[in-house]
């Protein structure tokens, strides 16, 4: 309270019939407005400031990386696209090839997507946040995995998903995100450095993910 001066909450406010988020500082409909808890959370800062700081001191040991492998997919984030030469290869070896013989055979659909194949390429056709289509095998490591994606339509570009342990779980290479401006790793809940880039639609991309160890 000694550095914030002022501060701001979203959302605001809320139809009570027309909720779409759980922690909105005040809902109204035609006849009442209501603080939600929130509100008298953020009235009792207002009303009482702090002023006096305690000192603290935490020691914790180092905690283990998380898995160094994981199984690997493709995805999309209100965007078409398709997905063709997926191939998983480790010393020479071929973990996986994907040729869609099978159709989608094999593969994991997350997220309500319309995925089918395609004249040997792997489509999804809606405009859905978060889909995915997970293989594989979630005790590979030190793998590479190669591919080429083409973007259909949309806002944005692709999801090319590896080490995913939880298939609720943010582990991939954002491509095209954030209304296709930014590229970007993100993994653990974690955003990565991110890179100033978009893609491009029509254009078939190749690209190319190594792990080794924890790189």
């Amino acid at each position: 309270s000694d550095i914030v001066v002022m501060g701001s909450y979203a959302p605001l406010f809320c139809n009570a019939n027309h909720k779409r988020w759980p922690i909105n500082l005040i809902n109204f409909d035609s006849s009442r407005a209501y603080g939600l808890p929130s509100y008298y959370v953020q009235q009792m800062f207002s009303e009482h400031r702090g002023d006096v700081a305690l000192p603290m001191e935490v020691a914790a040991p180092l905690a283990a990386s998380g898995p160094k492998g994981g199984a690997i997919g493709v995805g999309t984030w209100l965007t078409q696209a398709e997905f063709k030469d997926i191939k998983v290869t480790r010393g020479g070896e071929t973990l996986f090839s994907a040729d869609f013989a099978d159709d989608t055979k094999g593969w994991k659909l997350l997220g309500g997507g319309d995925w089918k194949t395609q004249d040997g390429a792997f489509r999804q056709s809606s405009s859905r946040e978060n889909v995915r289509a997970v293989v594989g095998d979630r005790k590979w490591t030190d793998y590479t995995y190669s591919l080429k994606a083409r973007k259909l339509g949309g806002a944005e570009g692709f999801l090319i998903l590896f080490r995913v342990q939880d298939d609720n779980a943010k582990s991939w290479w954002n491509l095209g995100g954030w209304g296709n401006q930014r590229h970007a790793i993100e993994m653990g809940g974690i955003v990565g450095n991110e890179v100033d880039g978009r893609i491009e639609t029509g254009r078939w991309y190749d690209i190319r993910v190594e792990l080794k160890g924890d790189n």
